[in-house]
């Protein structure tokens, strides 16, 4: 019953965000074809041109990935508190199978999103001038940026999979987040949308401030981090700037940290949607 569940709520969004999606990928194209290809980064003019292009699409990228968390909260919202609501629950179907169903469906397509999001970047923007470029300036990139010693033989097939996998589990918690701020939003009869927002923005502050304060706790306790704060670039350590790690260094166990964080939080959130959901909240 689970995998059923899941492919009806994944064949529900498919029409929406296929559409979304394909609209996002012409527009990368269209891009690259008539934009960022034709620029001359060389030139001031050229690379000017280039930021803005860049800008513009980052903004349209912005609201494709709001239209799809968008279209998985309502899909959630509709099928399970709504009028559809009704059905839905008479279904022979527990409260932790319809949201298990509903979490993993909703991480499906939200992980496409970013897959997406990405690929059509690098359609975008990775042209073959712009790719000269970066191969030009490659090694003194990578080496302020702190990929030396045991970081060197990193390839880019090692990063992309672990970009995959942490860009996998940050949509898990996303999408937990969403269905949690809805359920908690039911408990107010009267306002049930309005309190599933003020409670999506009131449980994200609470955890970016938590994240905050343990990944600097982490760092202080571990001795890589003073009160100074200062960031270090580049492969010659942290002599005399307050910070033993270079960034990457940095940057790998702060997302370590606050991914683990956002874990444990989004774990916490499952816990209560689904005590929640067992109470059978009244329908609109």
């Amino acid at each position: 019953m689970l995998g059923k569940l899941i492919k009806y709520d994944l064949k529900s969004m498919n029409r929406f965000l296929i559409i979304l999606h394909a609209f996002l990928l012409l527009i990368a194209v269209l891009l690259r074809v008539f934009v960022t290809s034709r620029i001359q980064l060389q030139t001031d003019e050229g690379s000017l041109l280039f930021a803005f292009a860049i800008l513009a699409y980052v903004l349209a990228i912005t609201g494709i990935a709001f239209g799809t968390a968008i279209v998985i909260a309502v899909r959630f919202y509709k099928n399970l508190f709504s009028d559809e609501g009704y059905l839905t629950w008479t279904l022979p179907v527990t409260p932790g199978t319809h949201l298990l169903a509903k979490t993993i469906s909703g991480s499906i397509w939200s992980f496409i999103d970013n897959v997406l999001v990405f690929a059509a970047l690098y359609i975008g923007i990775a042209t073959p001038d712009f790719l000269r470029l970066f191969e030009s300036q490659k090694e003194d990139l990578m080496t302020e940026l702190g990929f030396v010693g045991k970081y060197a033989d990193i390839t880019a097939g090692q990063l992309l999979a672990i970009f995959l996998l942490m860009g996998l589990l940050s949509c898990i918690c996303n999408v937990v987040i969403y269905y949690a701020s809805i359920v908690l939003g039911q408990l107010f009869p009267s306002h049930r949308v309005v309190g599933a927002v003020a409670c999506y923005f009131a449980i994200t502050t609470l955890g970016s401030v938590a994240s905050f304060l343990f990944t600097g706790i982490a760092q202080l306790s571990s001795g890589n981090l003073n009160f100074r704060f200062i960031v270090n670039f580049g492969a010659e350590g942290a002599a005399g700037t307050g910070m033993s790690l270079t960034f990457v260094e940095y940057i790998s166990q702060v997302l370590v940290i606050s991914l683990g964080a956002s874990l444990l939080f989004s774990a916490v959130l499952y816990i209560i949607s689904y005590q929640l959901m067992k109470k059978k909240i009244d329908l609109n």
